[in-house]
This record gives C-alpha cells, sequence and structure tokens, in this order.
C-alpha cells in the first residue's frame, strides 16, 4: 500500500501523501480483495458477495457510517460469515465487548467497516458520517463508538 501511495503521489506532482492519495490508494485495494474471495473464504463466495452488497446498502449507504455495533448473541451466531469477512479485511474487530449509550443491558462486537467502501475516487463518500471511534470524551468514554448504530444481517442472508 505504501508503494502504491508513493506511486499516486508523484503521478500527481506531490512531494507529499496526502488524504486524497490515501482514499485513491484503498479504492484500488477494493479489486483486489474481491479477487481473493474465492481463493481465501471458507464459506461460499456467493453468500459473501451477497453480505458485501448487503454491507455496501445496508451500512454505507442508508447508515452513512463506518462503525457498527453488532449485538453479542448474534455474533456468535453469524461467526462464520462474520469471521471470513474479518479475515478478508472488509469488516475489521475494534473491540468484542462494547456497550451502547442507545440500547441498556446489551453488548456488542464494534466493528469497523473497511474504507474501501466509502474511499471513492480521491475523496470520501458525501454526506458520509466517518466515526472517530478512537476518540474519548473528558471522562475517557467513547462515545463516537458508543453512539454507533446497532446493526446486524438478518438470518436470512446468515441460513442461505
Amino acid at each position: 500500500i505504501l508503494s502504491d501511495l508513493i506511486k499516486i503521489a508523484r503521478l500527481d506532482g506531490s512531494n507529499s501523501i496526502k488524504k486524497e492519495h490515501l482514499y485513491s490508494a484503498i479504492s484500488d485495494l477494493k479489486q483486489d480483495k474481491e479477487q481473493n474471495i474465492e481463493i481465501e473464504s471458507d464459506i461460499s463466495p456467493e453468500k459473501l458477495r451477497e453480505a458485501l452488497h448487503i454491507i455496501d446498502n445496508e451500512i454505507v449507504k442508508k447508515l452513512k457510517t463506518n462503525v457498527i455495533l453488532y449485538p453479542s448473541q448474534l455474533a456468535k451466531e453469524h461467526n462464520a460469515l462474520l469471521k471470513n469477512l474479518v479475515n478478508l479485511r472488509y469488516l475489521h474487530i475494534i473491540n468484542e465487548n462494547t456497550t451502547s449509550e442507545r440500547v441498556k443491558k446489551e453488548t456488542f462486537v464494534s466493528y469497523l467497516v473497511d474504507m474501501s467502501f466509502y474511499a471513492t475516487g480521491k475523496r470520501l463518500k458525501p454526506g458520509f458520517d466517518f466515526r472517530q471511534f478512537w476518540y474519548q470524551d473528558s471522562s475517557q468514554r467513547h462515545i463516537y463508538l458508543r453512539n454507533a448504530p446497532v446493526w446486524n444481517f438478518k438470518n436470512e442472508t446468515i441460513e442461505k
């Protein structure tokens, strides 16, 4: 990725790597990931492609966010699909035991949706709510993480 970033910056006539160079490199990575679905997964590629389509439509386009809270119990039930999405670097685990400001008395697995979904060309998708999940308020609470939307795959997707 670093060598790609340097090439993109040089082609742009820049002496430094800028945000738009990073977004361009990430956009290029998506094709590489898609080619590896058939090789690096242990569930059907069709099921994975359907899951990617759902992530793109429901999380990126409708919720317009990069972070979700996935109910812990459902994460255990949907383990095979989620594990493959993490292994293929489409989802990244932030924390396996997160609480929500919105839903009390339940724990969640917090996931970061890979930038390859929302870095388009040289920028992020317009109107996208990029959550700085690492940010803490004065009380050391991860407010952007704990206020993330609760989301999960429907069981029909998992069972196919």
